[in-house]
């Protein structure tokens, strides 16, 4: 209970300053990685949502530390992080660079709540211009290779989902006739 009002009031005084919120970021991400705690992660993973919010450009560079979150064994953890990424993604407030792979590999989770979630994830993407297609080359080699590749059947069935949604006569650029 200690640490989880902690890491909560730490947070807050993050939101409130930039120079306080550069000092202390990578303590914050240090109790992320290292907590026992699934309360304790899971608000951290908020409170890095909010940070990301108040000072992009901060959270912008550790953007990948947030990610992680999406392979935590604590399923409130792992549905916490996708609402969040994808709260910050879709508004702009960070810019997936190299890690919407990663997002990818939800939408074939055990769990139904985090695989709806993916679905819905990337069908408001598929409204956000050439967002998926820009970024196929990122999702093929998260799903296919790196550190946490996925099945045959999960990579076809993942990319089937998100075929749905590139549309070539949108995805070229168009040419004056």
């Amino acid at each position: 209970m200690l640490q989880t009002a902690a890491t909560l009031a730490l947070s807050k005084f993050m939101c409130v300053s930039a120079e306080f919120c550069a000092e202390h970021l990578m303590l914050l991400f240090k109790v992320l990685e290292t907590s026992r705690e699934p309360a304790v992660r899971s608000n951290i993973v908020i409170a890095l949502g909010d940070i990301a919010v108040c000072f992009s450009t901060i959270m912008d560079e550790n953007s990948d530390r947030l990610y992680a979150g999406l392979h935590d064994k604590d399923l409130t953890v792992k549905k916490n992080t996708l609402m969040v990424l994808t709260h910050l993604i879709l508004n702009g407030q960070i810019k997936p660079k190299g890690q919407l792979g990663e997002m990818a590999k939800c939408l074939s989770d055990d769990d139904k709540r985090i695989k709806d979630l993916a679905h819905l994830f990337f069908e408001e993407l598929s409204t956000k211009d050439k967002a998926i297609y820009n970024n196929l080359p990122d999702v093929i080699s998260h799903l296919s290779t790196g550190a946490n590749p996925v099945d045959e059947d999960t990579f076809q069935s993942s990319m089937k989902f998100i075929f749905k949604f590139v549309d070539k006569a949108r995805s070229l650029p168009s040419h004056p006739p």
